[in-house]
């Protein structure tokens, strides 16, 4: 999850919408439903695309959601999952800064530059 959040940039909203079957795993991207309800294409990184098949091999569920929760029964994350779940993460590498998901959008590294390579 942080490495997509990182190299995606997405909002929280739209990484609590995406399913599996919307990413493009050729192209390394996918398009999600964005704020507004438009629709936009984003790009990931390849190193993203290595983990999340390892993720999603790891998964033993049936649900369409890309990222889910880890309790019975398994459902998409929601909002408050996702951010607690980013939170709990930041805590275990010891970091001390404030962690949010938003932060990631900023830091992202889905500049334009990144999307200029891809084609």
């Amino acid at each position: 999850m942080l490495e997509f959040l990182y190299s995606t940039g997405c909002r929280i909203g739209e990484v609590e919408k995406i399913n599996i079957e919307d990413l493009n795993w050729e192209n390394c991207s996918a398009i999600v439903d964005g704020k507004g309800s438009k629709q936009r294409e984003f790009y990931f990184t390849t190193e993203c695309k290595v983990w999340l098949k390892k993720y999603l091999a790891s998964r033993e569920d049936s649900c369409k959601a890309l990222f889910v929760t880890d309790t019975n029964p398994v459902k998409r994350m929601a909002i408050p999952t996702l951010r607690w779940a980013l939170k709990r993460l930041a805590d275990r590498g010891e970091i001390e800064a404030n962690v949010y998901p938003h932060r990631f959008r900023h830091t992202s590294m889905h500049a334009s530059s990144l999307i200029t390579e891809r084609r």
